[in-house]
């Protein structure tokens, strides 16, 4: 979020970040908040209190955090009127319930969705496919499923939380998906030659405005990334120019594999982890075929052209700047 501020800043505009403060008064959020705010002094920071929830259990964490997030509504509220003026307010994609507060005061909302463009296609197309599907994902094993701009995927690579259909979390998110295109649009966290088939299928605007430190990627002795394939790691891979081997665990990471793979052709996947279990040997074996194999030659070819790319679309004119720039002036 600091990061994203910053772009904001250099553009001259005012910046303030509310922040949710659990209603277990967790005071690592205030010494975080405290410390952020001594370090970007031209940031205004605010923690948001929000009371009791009155729910002790909940089947999957995502649950807990809509309802604190749905329950600081009100102070959000108070906060937005205490400014003198506010052109906009960007919200993270957890965060749909804010939508009602921005349609209240009348404040243009868009969302900052930090994960793979691909996955954003899928999230809204997801509310039209359901009704359709002939079951859960969870049921349908290898099958292949399409949807718009993004590689066919095997139902097993769904988002973990959206294979249950009938299940709490995978309800909330379906919630959350059909919220999001209420809002202006979208800022994301890639750019347009990595995925361009996803960006034409959305027709909006998608900035790649924050890759976070990476030093040990960039070091030269690295010669392969073994990730878990959260799409902030696969940024600092393709921009560090590193191979990747993808073992994806939870969430959308089965996603992101897919498009890594299939899509952007940048890394492998080790096999086995459908089932829960990646032998020794597999990761000894992907780790050859990147480090020392034609193959692996060819995925380092690829991954300078991508990291060349990624490099000229956040530098002044290219596509990422200019798409910011539009953003304010859209």
């Amino acid at each position: 979020m600091v990061e994203l501020a910053n772009v904001f800043l250099r553009r001259g505009q005012a910046v303030a970040i509310a922040v949710v403060n659990p209603p277990d008064k967790d005071a690592v959020s205030e010494d975080a908040m405290a410390r952020l705010s001594t370090a970007n002094p031209a940031i205004t920071f605010r923690l948001l209190p929000v009371p009791s929830c009155g729910k002790d259990h909940y089947s999957h964490p995502v649950l807990r955090t809509t309802d604190v997030l749905r329950a600081a509504n009100p102070s959000l509220r108070g906060f937005l009127r205490t400014l003198p003026a506010v052109d906009a307010i960007v919200v993270d994609m957890f965060c749909v319930d804010a939508l009602d507060v921005a349609a209240e005061l009348d404040i243009p909302a868009y969302f900052f969705f930090a994960s793979a463009v691909g996955d954003l296609a899928i999230m809204l197309h997801l509310p039209y496919y359901y009704p359709a599907a002939p079951c859960s994902f969870k049921d349908m094993g290898k099958t292949v499923l399409r949807f718009p701009g993004v590689p066919p995927i095997r139902a097993l690579d769904m988002s973990t939380t959206m294979l249950d259909q009938e299940s709490d979390i995978a309800k909330e998110w379906l919630r959350h998906h059909m919220r999001m295109p209420e809002a202006r649009g979208f800022l994301a966290n890639s750019f347009d030659w990595l995925e361009a088939k996803a960006l034409e299928a959305l027709r909006g605007f998608v900035v790649k405005n924050w890759a976070p430190q990476a030093e040990v990627l960039r070091h030269g002795a690295v010669g392969a990334f073994v990730t878990h394939c959260g799409w902030n790691s696969r940024l600092e891979g393709i921009v560090s120019g590193v191979p990747m081997i993808c073992w994806p665990l939870y969430a959308e990471q089965r996603m992101n594999k897919v498009h890594v793979v299939e899509e952007m052709k940048v890394g492998v996947a080790v096999e086995g982890y459908e089932e829960g279990l990646v032998k020794a040997e597999e990761v000894a074996a992907k780790v050859r075929l990147v480090m020392a194999s034609e193959e692996g030659n060819k995925l380092r070819e690829r991954l300078v052209a991508a990291k060349e790319m990624a490099v000229a679309a956040v530098k002044d004119g290219g596509s990422s700047d200019v798409a910011f720039h539009e953003f304010f002036f859209f």
